[in-house]
């Protein structure tokens, strides 16, 4: 899609919540890695995995829109 190391990622539902991305599937959000999948979990104090691009955005652009975009 896109993105790159060192791109920071903004949690929808919480503005004051940012991940970095730091691998090709890892974030870091608070010093400590995760997938952007586990984390967007934890954030939603859900004990499933749900699909996370839209849950997130690359400054003004939505990651499921991006998603889209890219592999439509």
């Amino acid at each position: 899609m896109g993105l790159i190391d060192g791109d920071v990622l903004t949690f929808v539902a919480d503005e004051n919540i940012h991940a970095t991305i730091v691998s090709e599937n890892k974030v870091e959000y608070n010093s400590k890695e995760y997938s952007l999948t586990k984390l967007t979990q934890e954030l939603k104090g859900l004990d499933h995995a749900i699909q996370p691009t839209g849950e997130w955005r690359l400054e003004d652009q939505n990651l499921l829109d991006l998603y889209n975009e890219t592999y439509s």
